[in-house]
């Protein structure tokens, strides 16, 4: 069940949410944003089991009410959603959130840290285009003109706005003149991508990156990592756990420090006896052309949190000396790996992308 005390970090925020319900002082509509790593979602999903349980404990709903049942289960009655679908090929009309509640649970009990890409896999549907269509949009409204079953609220979910278009203006008017008790949470990555309309509608809750200590603890006591390695990968997922989760489903070549090993591989390259280390450098590239796309673009974004933290005043002991190099090395190595990051997601080949890219990181090196 995700609650208060599930959420990682953030505790400001915690704080504040839960003083809202208590002063009975929540906004009709707000906008919880940050990258879905910081705890957007579960950080939604928790604050409304809060304010809708029977029996409030101190910091949290209390878990066991009829309330905080359906709500662990994503059925209440006076909960509902509103997230992009993509119409598959058996649908006959426009797609409606309801249309996926199944996936949608599915994926919330799985990971409640997922961003918009990983949510269009549950859907079978990953290479579309995500809309939340004017169907969803007028089914709300419908569902807010009638009473609320149960609670005394009518709660709103909308998570990634961005995918309004202009349906979006089809709300407008509910968000401003909502029906007594209506409680409207929107959860979005960027501010700009939301149509100003409904974000000056919003009280804006920003969510910053969480702290690495957090990070390693969740890693350590919910996925049984030694501390060393969650370490690693919280230093590499800078405050975003989604990011930590999918560097963990990784082989342990593309973990954080397997990306070291090979900045090592390739800087040793003109170095006496650099046979030996094409050969290793060439093991190593066979590796990478085994795994999927995905593990490609997560080894190179791991990759991009190492480089940050060796420029000026971001160590912090970890990276080895002989891999701590000059700033604007670092800026050209970055501006590669974007790039070939861009190439992958277009399936470049993986063994001539990484042969390549290590040659031309020896050339900046040395």
């Amino acid at each position: 069940m995700i609650g208060f005390n599930n959420i990682i970090g953030q505790q400001k925020l915690k704080d504040y949410l839960r003083q809202t319900v208590r002063s009975e002082r929540v906004s009709h509509t707000q906008m919880f944003l940050g990258s879905p790593g910081y705890g957007t979602l579960p950080m939604a999903i928790a604050f409304i089991r809060f304010l809708l349980c029977l029996d409030k404990q101190e910091d949290d709903a209390c878990g066991v009410c009829d309330s905080c049942q359906k709500i662990k289960k994503l059925i209440h009655p006076d909960v509902h959603f509103i997230f992009p679908t993509v119409r598959t090929k058996s649908m006959k009309s426009a797609p409606k959130s309801a249309d996926f509640m199944h996936e949608w649970r599915k994926a919330l009990s799985e990971n409640p840290y997922l961003n918009d890409k990983e949510w269009f896999r549950y859907s079978g549907e990953e290479d579309k285009q995500g809309n939340i269509t004017a169907a969803d949009c007028n089914s709300i409204i419908h569902k807010f003109n009638i009473q609320s079953s149960e609670s005394e609220f009518k709660v709103l979910l909308l998570w990634m706005p961005a995918y309004l278009k202009k349906e979006g203006n089809i709300l407008l008017k509910l968000l401003e003149e909502p029906p007594e008790g209506s409680i409207f949470v929107l959860i979005a990555e960027s501010e700009t991508d939301v149509l100003p309309t409904i974000t000056s509608r919003s009280q804006v809750l920003r969510f910053s990156r969480i702290d690495e200590q957090a990070i390693i603890e969740a890693l350590v006591n919910k996925k049984n990592l030694s501390h060393s390695d969650a370490a690693d990968i919280a230093l590499a997922a800078e405050g975003d756990y989604a990011e930590a989760l999918r560097m963990l489903e990784t082989s342990n070549e593309s973990k954080p420090s397997g990306f070291l090993n090979w900045l090592r591989l390739c800087k040793e390259m003109k170095k006496p006896g650099y046979h030996d280390k094409l050969i290793e450098l060439n093991k190593f590239i066979d590796q990478v052309n085994s795994w999927g796309r995905e593990e490609q673009k997560n080894f190179l974004q791991t990759g991009l949190g190492y480089m940050r933290k060796m420029l000026p005043g971001k160590n912090d002991g970890f990276i080895p000396p002989e891999l701590r190099f000059e700033p604007e090395k670092i800026q050209a190595i970055n501006e590669l790996i974007n790039k070939n990051y861009y190439f992958i997601e277009r399936n470049a080949n993986g063994r001539i992308l990484f042969f390549n890219l290590s040659l031309d990181i020896e050339r900046i090196l040395n």
